[in-house]
């Protein structure tokens, strides 16, 4: 008898122990995270974790440790980030889950910078699975990147930057170091590449075109699901003009990863604008007849008088030999083409083969005006066609 009651005292001194009512509510369970007794330590511990877990408790005990992450206690400090932690990767982990079940819809996930996300990707499982790489890869960098979105709609405070922050982000979004098989960091980029994104990165814009235009840089995905979404994205990003003045990369991208809805869009834009530069005109009409826009012939026959000098290329076997391409000449060069004639018969000589947009344009030049001439005169003959002197 004397047995069982020191038991029962002893269950419900632990019950008393464990009651939130009590002396261990969160503040103080922190506080027994640096008890000298191993074992009120880990009671402590094992509690704070139940808190955590239940809803109705969890704001009060995730408050309690996060005050605690500056303690000087040290055992204190560290226990706390470690249950901390703990509950955001379960946190993350429930949303990931809700993310890849396509019955949630998009506004009930989340996750730092899945809006913006989601806007340039879409919302099918092969881009909620590519964010799910991204949220678990790189959950920091997208908590950072979510704080420099300021919507007109919604300002924010400015957020507080840190030397070591800006040196980070700088690094993952650098196009130039990013991995060309890392879709999600080429997701990444094009997600914040945006005027609403306030990095503190100037020149952004004009790396990512650079590095997107350039052969041997740039995304490229052996996954043909990531491929798709990754295309997706840089079809958007495209299409918004960003105030860089690269018209003529944004066509040649657009070419380059077969968005052809932006290319087209594109390509009419530029070739509506007389202000547009001389090199953007030509690509314009390399991917007009590349798509097969609307009167395309009659597009070439009008910028056969165009002689704004569009590309400047230095041959390397002769230092001395500079081709000089005008729009007139690409125009002339796909004329020929369009009726299946090889431009190199009317004295295209440097002609070179491009695989998106049939020719470089920087090949259809000349070395001297007599050449130009001599080209026209020919190509005229082989069309069939008589055109004007050049002015």
């Amino acid at each position: 008898m004397i047995v069982i009651s020191v038991l029962l005292l002893f269950s419900v001194g632990q019950a008393q122990t464990l009651s939130p009512e009590n002396k261990f509510s969160p503040d103080k369970l922190v506080q027994n995270l640096g008890h000298a007794s191993y074992l009120e330590r880990s009671q402590a511990q094992r509690r704070l974790q139940e808190l955590v877990a239940q809803k109705s408790s969890k704001t009060e005990a995730l408050a309690a440790l996060r005050r605690c992450t500056k303690s000087a206690d040290l055992e204190i400090r560290e226990s706390a980030l470690r249950i901390l932690r703990e509950a955001e990767h379960q946190s993350v982990q429930l949303e990931i889950e809700k993310l890849l079940d396509l019955t949630n819809p998009s506004s009930k996930i989340n996750l730092p910078l899945w809006s913006q996300y989601s806007a340039m990707a879409e919302q099918d499982i092969d881009s909620r699975l590519l964010f799910a790489k991204l949220a678990t890869d790189h959950l920091i960098a997208l908590r950072y990147l979510s704080h420099c979105y300021q919507d007109n709609a919604k300002p924010k405070a400015p957020q507080k930057r840190t030397a070591s922050d800006l040196v980070q982000v700088h690094h993952l979004l650098d196009p130039y170091s990013i991995a060309s098989d890392d879709a999600a960091l080429w997701a990444l980029l094009l997600c914040v590449d945006d005027p609403r994104f306030r990095l503190g990165l100037g020149g952004l814009s004009t790396r990512t075109t650079l590095a997107l235009t350039q052969t041997g840089t740039g995304p490229v995905l052996p996954s043909r699901r990531e491929s798709a979404v990754v295309k997706r994205m840089i079809g958007k990003w495209v299409a918004k003009d960003r105030g860089t003045g690269l018209d003529r990369e944004r066509l040649a991208i657009a070419m380059k990863y077969q968005c052809h809805q932006e290319a087209s869009f594109l390509c009419d834009q530029v070739l509506q604008d007389r202000f547009a530069t001389p090199s953007s005109h030509a690509m314009a009409l390399l991917c007009a007849s590349t798509l097969g826009r609307p009167h395309v012939e009659h597009l070439l026959i009008e910028r056969v008088s165009d002689h704004r000098t569009a590309h400047v290329w230095q041959l390397i076997a002769s230092r001395k030999t500079k081709i000089r391409t005008q729009v007139s000449d690409v125009a002339v060069a796909l004329m020929l083409h369009q009726q299946g004639i090889d431009p190199r018969k009317a004295g295209f000589a440097e002609l070179q083969a491009d695989p998106f947009v049939v020719f470089r344009e920087h090949s259809l030049g000349f070395s001297s005006e007599s050449e130009r001439q001599d080209a026209y005169t020919k190509a005229w003959k082989l069309l069939g066609i008589e055109m004007p002197e050049l002015n």
